[in-house]
């Protein structure tokens, strides 16, 4: 299952500035097949970095957090094959490479719910006591 879909996509884009980066065949509408082979890509890119961090993938219910990554690397792509990557769009890509480089690297979560664990071994302290030496009691007397 993609980590976003077209729809995904108009969400942050109009149907427009779609078809002018997904229309190949110049028909007036988005090639479907476009879309989805950049989502693909997007979504390949992102699983890379999430597999570094040990997690399984494809993940099987997607944080918004990777949503937003993979639209953002999505329309990344789609202006790349137009030739019309601009510096928002530049400065959007880095931005989320950084921030999967982040996850990769255990700096930065993907904002799971708590039904969801993140593969990290788990770390605890365990507290025991033992019979005070000094109790207060004995203490006055100093």
């Amino acid at each position: 299952m993609p980590y976003c879909t077209q729809a995904d996509l108009l969400l942050t884009m109009t149907a427009d500035e779609l078809v002018a980066l997904a229309d190949l065949n110049e028909d007036g509408t988005a090639d479907a097949a476009v879309v989805t082979d950049a989502i693909t890509r997007a979504d390949s890119v992102i699983d890379s970095y999430l597999r570094k961090r040990g997690l399984d993938v494809p993940l099987a219910t997607t944080p918004q957090s990777v949503r937003n990554a993979s639209i953002t690397l999505t329309v990344y792509l789609l202006r790349q094959g137009r030739n019309s990557i601009n510096e928002d769009a530049q400065t959007a890509y880095k931005n989320i490479v950084d921030w999967l480089e982040d996850v990769s690297n255990g700096k930065a979560t993907l904002g799971f719910d708590s039904d969801y664990s993140e593969a990290e071994p788990q770390v605890g302290t365990e507290h025991t006591t033992q019979e005070r030496k000094f109790k207060r009691e004995d203490l006055t007397k100093w």
